[in-house]
């Protein structure tokens, strides 16, 4: 292994036997014949990737899909059944809450504990007391047995561990889900210093975020293959896909939007202000053909963005007024919501809105239909390359769960200029502030 190879995973197989019955076991066991009572199940069959030095890799996948198996096996915690795993440099984790920590010890106990099995002195352990105490924040109980810790003391303890070490390799599986929102944005900020100064970091989590803002990479796992690696807003965009098509398989779009008790706006009643020609542009079905999913009853056929005279664009000034005109043709007769997202670079979504947000609710199209949409807006972004995604689809569970009948990414590229009078603005979106100064009695 290279010296700026931090982590390297070669050919990781685990397999568990999984018997019908207990006595199973002791059969095959005593079994002259070597025969087997035994299911082979691969949690890993066969994974090799490399993490460089300073690389931040995001690992992504569902429940059962081998991310935290592969944690383990890369920490010791696990023995693969076959291939190797070689790290360079110390390593912190962070896996199932709690690990690594003896219930019956007290916190101060613990951090000896943990900081002695990474290799450090005592007298390094003793430098890093005070940091690791403060970030804490468990007061009189960091001398009290683990045991009688609440969840939130017990992460919040494990984490200022893991992070004031000061490790070559940190790796974090889901644990900066735990506790209140004032300790994660705390964990995050942390977890940015830390990054800035080089360390690798493995970061197992569901927020896809969190991914796309931290990780220079990600690792899609599925049913224990690499499903694909590659930049981390890629990867997370095709994980989320793969998400979708699940739902899709599983027969989601049957269920009665009516259950949902929304709105339900059929096409006689929407407002419409004019015949518009509808723009089937091949071109553009052309181009996004690998940027789209879904289950196909509606199609979006062509997306615009126009300024306010209605000439399309492609640059756009500061909170410029802009409109987004979506093509849609209806194959079937169903209900939607229709809508759009503004994406950076990154991919993250930083402005958008639905049919169903702005309260015209959900859209009851007839057979072979075809509708124009237009979306009115603004664009208050700092200057950079944007994205808009647009979908139609139907929400099974409110704000959480949707069918997509077409979800269609990058429809339009453009840029938003530099604004005229140069100012620094480190966010993405800047909205007018007022602002008061009062003299102090």
């Amino acid at each position: 292994m290279t010296d700026n190879i931090a982590i390297k995973v070669d050919n990781v197989s685990k397999v568990y036997k999984l018997y019908d019955k207990t006595i199973d076991r002791l059969k095959e066991s005593l079994n002259i014949s070597k025969k087997k009572y035994h299911k082979s199940f691969f949690a890993l069959d066969n994974i090799s990737f490399e993490v460089k030095k300073g690389e931040i890799l995001g690992i992504l996948g569902r429940n059962g899909s081998g991310k935290s198996t592969l944690l383990k096996i890369i920490t010791g915690v696990l023995t693969p059944t076959s291939g190797n795993v070689t790290t360079n440099g110390k390593i912190s984790a962070l896996l199932e809450l709690g690990a690594g920590f003896n219930s019956e010890y007290t916190g101060l106990q613990n951090i000896y504990l943990n900081a002695t099995m990474m290799g450090f002195s005592k007298e390094e352990i003793e430098k890093k007391i005070p940091a690791i105490i403060e970030f804490a924040e468990i007061g009189d109980f960091l001398h009290q047995p683990v045991k009688t810790y609440s969840s939130g003391m017990f992460v919040r303890l494990a984490f200022a561990v893991a992070i004031n070490v000061e490790p070559d390799i940190l790796i974090v599986d889901e644990a900066l889900a735990v506790g209140d929102m004032y300790f994660q944005a705390k964990c995050m900020s942390k977890m940015n210093e830390i990054i800035k100064k080089g360390t690798t970091v493995l970061f197992v989590t569901h927020d896809i975020n969190s991914i796309k803002v931290l990780c220079d990479r990600c690792l899609f796992l599925k049913s224990g293959h690499i499903s694909a690696i590659g930049k981390a807003g890629e990867i997370s965009d095709l994980y989320i896909r793969d998400l979708r098509e699940e739902s899709i398989t599983r027969g989601q779009a049957n269920i009665n939007t009516s259950l949902l008790g929304e709105k339900v706006i059929k096409n006689s009643e929407l407002e419409v202000k004019g015949n518009l020609k509808f723009i089937e542009n091949h071109e553009f079905i052309e181009r996004t053909k690998l940027f789209r999913h879904g289950s196909g009853e509606a199609l979006v056929k062509n997306v615009e963005l126009l300024d306010e005279s209605g000439n399309q664009i492609v640059f756009a000034k500061f909170n410029q007024k802009i409109k987004i005109r979506i093509y849609v043709e209806f194959n079937e007769p169903i209900e939607a919501v229709i809508g759009y997202f503004i994406r950076d670079d990154k991919g993250l979504e930083i402005l958008g809105s639905t049919t169903r947000f702005e309260d015209i609710g959900i859209v009851s199209t007839n057979l072979e239909k075809r509708l124009i949409i237009d979306f009115e807006t603004h664009v208050p972004l700092k200057d950079g390359i944007y994205n808009i995604a647009v979908q139609i689809s139907k929400p099974i569970i409110p704000n959480k769960i949707a069918h997509y009948f077409d979800y269609v990414e990058n429809t339009v590229v453009f840029e938003v200029l530099q604004r005229e009078k140069i100012r620094f603005s480190p966010a993405r979106v800047y909205i007018n502030n007022k602002i008061e100064i009062y003299r102090s009695k």
